[in-house]
């Protein structure tokens, strides 16, 4: 598994378990709703707390950070319309799985404009869901080495 990967799984009570690949490191995180086209999907931003020195993480020993995660609680925050860039994101449909981005950047200010790459990928791209599509989605919006996917999985 890459770092940036995950895997997890949310139950009836709107709750999440999510397990990313990566080192053993104190993170923040970030949430953003941006589902549309009929999926469901998140992007999780992180950084190293207190000072993320902005490498590229890599997990040699293959660690997993769990989150526990409340799917409606209000740090999930929805993508807003912004300028140009008009949004219309769906509330998450609880009887499909969710897909994650995951994103590293010790500069928070690049989380908006990801959450908008995500959500453009998300609008336009997807017609069929795989595997190589996720890869070829996420080559496609910046740096491979920034960025991971999973899927979350209803229990």
């Amino acid at each position: 598994m890459k770092t940036y990967d995950c895997f997890g799984r949310y139950y009836s009570n709107k709750r999440a378990e999510l397990d990313i690949s990566l080192p053993d490191k104190d993170y923040e995180y970030s949430y953003c709703n941006i589902s549309a086209n009929g999926w469901n999907a998140i992007v999780i931003s992180f950084k190293i707390k207190p000072a993320d020195p902005g490498d590229v993480l890599e997990n040699l020993n293959f660690n997993f950070e769990t989150l526990l995660m409340d799917l409606e609680d209000i740090n999930l925050k929805k993508l807003q319309s912004s300028g140009t860039h008009n949004v219309h994101v769906d509330d998450l449909d609880y009887s499909k799985p969710i897909l994650i981005f995951t994103y590293h950047d010790k500069d928070i200010t690049t989380y908006d404009t990801i959450n908008r790459r995500c959500y453009d990928d998300i609008l336009i791209t997807i017609q069929g869901i795989d595997n190589p599509t996720l890869e070829d989605i996420i080559k496609g919006m910046t740096s491979p080495a920034r960025l991971g996917s999973g899927v979350l999985k209803r229990i």
